[in-house]
């Protein structure tokens, strides 16, 4: 007999503890860029509960990144706190130094960037939780490169 809860924080985590995703999946390892430090510490808290070991760093940290080996990462995740201008010039450059890498926007409720053709999929900040470990999953564990995944 299954206990029911009204605490979303256990609901949460029997989610992701079902999660046949989680149950198949090797460890990948995420990039988390974002502005915000709290907004950064909850999408690594989410990333982490499905299945990810998450590295997370503000925008001004990306250089290092790059420079110590972005290879490493299968998937790299801008949030929805940057300003599009470290969206674009963090994105492209990520784009000519590793090709295959995979990268996922997070969108804000403002606007769109004009950059989102750099990445291989967005998501709507506000789709949730659920949503991103579902596109983080796609993208992680997609072997060919192709671009257009949308969740």
């Amino acid at each position: 007999m299954e206990m029911r809860t009204n605490n979303p924080e256990r609901r949460w985590n029997n989610l992701v503890r079902k999660s046949p995703e989680r149950e198949h999946l090797s460890m990948q390892d995420v990039l988390l860029i974002g502005r915000d430090q709290h907004a950064r510490m909850y999408t690594d808290d989410v990333l982490r509960r499905g299945g990810f070991h998450v590295r997370a760093i503000a925008p001004w940290e990306a250089d290092g990144v790059l420079h110590d080996g972005i290879e490493s990462f299968s998937l790299v995740v801008f949030s929805n706190t940057l300003n599009p201008e470290d969206i674009a010039d963090i994105a492209s450059r990520m784009r000519r130094h590793s090709p295959n890498i995979k990268l996922l926007l997070i969108l804000g409720p403002d606007s769109t960037p004009a950059s989102t053709f750099l990445f291989d999929a967005t998501l709507e900040g506000l789709d949730g939780p659920t949503a991103l470990i579902r596109a983080a999953h796609q993208l992680a564990e997609s072997l060919d490169g192709a671009a257009g995944i949308s969740a």
